[in-house]
């Protein structure tokens, strides 16, 4: 398993996750796992997946993606997506994962929206 570069940030309580890699596939999909894991394990609840520097996903990204979103909702968790390009949201739509995410235009967006509730 290739490591991954991922930089989080706290905002009102909100943890802000961005992957520090162009590709979410298969070669660092389980490092991302891990560190989703590793967010929850913290405690934290409301999470914003940042993906404004990915800009391909596999097969194996979605996963982790879809995995990490179950883990949240299972423990009483929220996580959302922002910052998604063009073929990423493409890609959303055609494996309808748009329905599944809320997904907003930037991470204050996305903040705002989990302080809402």
């Amino acid at each position: 398993m290739q490591p991954m570069q991922m930089e989080s940030e706290q905002i009102d309580g909100v943890l802000v996750a961005t992957p520090q890699e162009e590709r979410l596939d298969a070669s660092v999909a389980g490092a991302f796992k891990n560190f989703m894991v590793d967010v929850l394990n913290q405690g934290h609840q409301r999470v914003v997946l940042n993906l404004e520097d990915v800009q391909f996903i596999d097969s194996s990204g979605l996963s982790a993606i879809v995995s990490a979103l179950k883990s949240f909702s299972l423990a009483g968790g929220e996580m959302v997506v922002c910052g998604i390009n063009k073929n990423v949201a493409a890609l959303f739509k055609l494996t309808r994962l748009d329905h599944i995410f809320q997904v907003f235009t930037n991470k204050n967006e996305a903040c705002q929206m989990l302080l809402s509730q």
